[in-house]
This record gives C-alpha cells, structure tokens and sequence, in this order.
C-alpha cells in the first residue's frame, strides 16, 4: 500500500458494493489503495455469519466493523478504519433490522461522530 499523505482532515470512502465477498478486489484495488482513506465504509455487503470475522483484512486497517442483516439477504453494512485513527465504536440500543453503525474517532486534533447506515 502507498505511503499516506498527511491530511488535514480525514478521508472516507463510501460504497454500495453490492456484495463484499465478490467485490472486495475491485473496492480494494480501485479505491483504497490508490486513495489510501481513512475510512472506508461499504453498504450493502450482503454478509452473514457464515463470512469469519477476519474476511478481506486490509493491511493497515482494522478488522471490518459489521453489522449484517439479521434476515433474508442484501444489505449489511461494515466499516475499516487506518491504524492511525483512534477509534470507539459506540454501542447504541437499535432495533434488530436498523442496519447502522456509530463511531467515535479522534482524528487530527478533532472528534468526530460518524454512523454509517444502509437504508433500502
């Protein structure tokens, strides 16, 4: 992976990938090494329980964050961040078909709040 630039602020890549599993190549070689972001956070990730947790780790990033859908197929969302973010996720009482997410990050100086949300 290139090296990062330094930023003033952080940067996110948002995307439907309609399918992690099968898109990760193309999310990956497309956009997150060319960009190097700080954030990426994908929709629509069609995952469930039978994908391990450790799926598709980028090097320098996070574990994926997820939240998948509970039932039926489609949806799902998850998120990485860079090992230089400081990072909590939040954990907030949600009704089991609310596909989101809530992070807490200590960025360059700032905090930010950051949902990430899948709403068909």
């Amino acid at each position: 992976m290139p090296a990062r630039k330094s930023r003033d602020q952080p940067t996110i890549i948002s995307a439907n990938v309609r399918g992690l599993v099968t898109n990760i190549g193309d999310l990956i070689n497309s956009h997150v090494i060319p960009r190097t972001p700080d954030i990426v956070a994908t929709v629509e990730t069609f995952m469930n329980e039978s994908v391990p947790d450790n799926f598709g780790h980028l090097r320098g990033y996070s574990r994926w964050h997820r939240r998948d859908r509970t039932r039926g197929t489609f949806g799902g969302v998850a998120v990485s961040f860079h090992k230089s973010l400081s990072v909590q996720p939040l954990e907030v009482a949600l009704p089991t078909h609310l596909e989101m997410m809530f992070f807490k990050i200590w960025a360059q100086h700032q905090t930010i709040l950051l949902c990430v949300c899948y709403r068909p």
